[in-house]
């Protein structure tokens, strides 16, 4: 709380403005990232209950690719032209290593 105060502050020395008309947008917004923060943890945490964490936590080394689809297909944006054969091998290696056979659980070992 002591540090959004002193960005409030900083923010303020720095020019910017409380607009009335923009805090129903920006609640609306934060609601928008809190539910699907939980959302994400719920179904991380339900991934990791049900699965190896070898084979969930390559999941994790995606968020990069999923970032630039997602951008590209709701925002829009184009993507640069030199990340996207940097990233086959990513996407190659996380596919490879979730497609392997089913590993024995640590409760299933001897």
């Amino acid at each position: 709380m002591v540090g959004g105060l002193v960005l409030t502050v900083i923010g303020f020395l720095m020019g910017g403005v409380l607009s009335p008309t923009a805090i129903t947008p920006a609640i609306a917004l934060i609601i928008y990232m809190a539910l699907i923060s939980a959302v994400a943890y719920s179904l991380w945490s339900r991934l990791l209950a049900v699965n190896p964490v070898s084979r969930v936590s390559v999941f994790g080394f995606m968020n990069p690719v999923f970032g630039v689809l997602l951008s590209a297909l709701l925002l829009g944006e184009a993507p640069a032209r030199a990340p996207l054969p940097s990233s086959l091998p990513c996407c190659w290696s996380a596919a490879a290593s979730s497609s392997s056979t089913n590993p024995k659980r640590p409760s299933e070992l001897p």
